[in-house]
């Protein structure tokens, strides 16, 4: 049983560890990009592999311009999408050739970010992991 404990512990204390880094990253990182943006204080930070995906559902208000931003590390390529509920893209990373996407938006709507890691060339052969970052920069409208 201590032991059953014990490895819970580290096992939590290691996806800690790593969300702190993740954190750590993107604000030495990522968020002096986000300029002439405010940083609005949101922010997700995770670590991710070639081949994850993930989907995070964000609330944007009208009179506000924002800077929607995904960052990564170096070792990894990350690409992303903005869309609607209806899955209508608004946004392309890779065909925009872009990390970030300014917008604004008429009325308060939610929109969906998605994101997918992909594997960049390994000289090693070993799977890369790395964090990723999603940021929201913000600017009032004039």
């Amino acid at each position: 049983m201590k032991k059953l404990i014990l490895t819970c512990f580290v096992v939590f204390a290691g996806i800690g560890i790593s969300h702190a880094q993740c954190k750590g990253f993107a604000k030495k990182s990522c968020i002096p990009d986000l300029k002439p943006y405010s940083n609005s204080g949101k922010m997700n930070a995770t670590t991710m592999r070639p081949g994850d995906k993930a989907e995070l559902m964000v609330t944007f208000n009208s009179d506000v311009e924002y800077r929607l931003m995904v960052c990564g590390m170096d070792n990894i390529k990350v690409k992303f999408k903005v869309m609607d509920t209806d899955k209508n893209v608004f946004f392309d990373s890779e065909k925009n050739k872009k990390n970030y996407f300014d917008f604004n938006v008429a009325s308060t709507q939610q929109l969906i970010v998605e994101i997918d890691c992909e594997d960049k060339e390994s000289l090693t052969g070993i799977t890369p992991e790395g964090c990723i970052a999603i940021l929201t920069g913000t600017k009032s409208r004039k």
